[in-house]
């Protein structure tokens, strides 16, 4: 039979506005390197030739264009730097929407939920699904952290006899730690009572078991005066006296 579900955490990695907005700071950077700021021109003479060459300059005064001149022949280049600041800009996108993507889809393989006996769930880390499985009383503490810089929600903390479990990206963090704190104490009172309650019991079995005793005893008492009576061992008054005192003792 399953266990009554309490609470499920919202596990759901959404990235932050301040995520988008790194992306098009990289862009618009990314953009100003690759503008012309400023120009150098260069004149020479070669093979009685005259050579004009302009050189333009991005904003941190790097070359990234050049323009040869050779009787009235253009010659435009790129300089090595331009191409270095495009395959920057191509990776840091690339890793960048890789990294969202990639979390995106662990956190949808994870699923965190609160019974009533236990903490149970799928953890993805590295690839490899780690199943939970916590009971309510080896729950030693149940904490929020924030350590999501991209993403929005909270980062739940489990610490247990088996170690500490860190489940990122849940929305709802504050009412599932309220939920699992509430049950545990909960627990920890229906446990309480259980306990108060076993004691009870033992106490009353206990007691029981000294009056069947003590009954017992009584009776097979009374059976031996009854022997010394058919025996003339003692007077019928005597019997009678001794079998009334032991039967209040029942």
């Amino acid at each position: 039979m399953n266990d009554n579900i309490i609470c499920r955490a919202e596990i759901k990695a959404k990235p932050r506005t301040s995520s988008y907005i790194t992306v098009l700071i990289i862009v618009l950077v990314s953009i100003l390197l690759l503008l012309p700021i400023s120009s150098e021109k260069k004149y020479e003479l070669r093979n009685y030739r005259k050579i004009e060459t302009t050189i333009s300059y991005n904003i941190i005064h790097v070359p990234i264009y050049q323009n040869t001149v050779v009787e009235n022949n253009n010659k435009f280049e790129v300089t090595g730097a331009f191409y270095a600041f495009i395959i920057l800009l191509v990776f840091s996108i690339t890793f960048y929407s890789l990294y969202i993507a990639t979390n995106i889809s662990y956190s949808k393989q994870c699923k965190l939920e609160l019974t009533d006996k236990i903490v149970n769930g799928v953890v993805k880390k590295s690839r490899i699904n780690h199943r939970l499985n916590i009971p309510l009383d080896k729950i030693d503490n149940i904490e929020i952290i924030d350590l999501n810089s991209f993403f929005t929600g909270k980062t739940i903390a489990i610490r247990s006899a088996s170690g500490l479990v860190k489940i990122p990206w849940v929305q709802n963090a504050y009412e599932f730690v309220n939920a699992t704190l509430a049950k545990i104490e909960e627990y920890k009172q229906q446990v309480k009572e259980e306990n108060k309650s076993l004691v009870k019991t033992t106490a009353e079995s206990a007691a029981a078991a000294a009056k069947l005793e003590a009954s017992q005893t009584s009776a097979s008492k009374i059976k031996e005066l009854k022997d010394l009576l058919d025996n003339d061992l003692i007077s019928k008054e005597e019997f009678e006296s001794k079998r009334r005192d032991l039967l209040d003792k029942m």
